[in-house]
């Protein structure tokens, strides 16, 4: 108890917590994934090729231009 009562919260944290509180219900909610109409498409022009991230999920890839030179 002795710790709480001594503690400070920093001002940027304390002005945070302020403002939430001024928020509605509906604006605090996070929004959900979108289903993917916002990513990048490549142009048909460029050669690309996947990689996989090593995560082990098939869906963390990244796209990079096939026959980069090796510098």
């Amino acid at each position: 108890m002795e710790i709480v009562s001594t503690t400070q919260v920093p001002n940027s944290m304390m002005q945070v917590f302020t403002m939430s509180n001024k928020l509605t219900p509906s604006k605090l909610e996070i929004p959900k994934k979108s289903d993917g109409a916002n990513k990048v498409k490549p142009t048909s022009e460029v050669t690309l090729k996947a990689v996989d991230l090593g995560t082990g999920d098939s869906s963390k890839t990244t796209m990079i231009r096939a026959g980069l030179d090796p510098k």
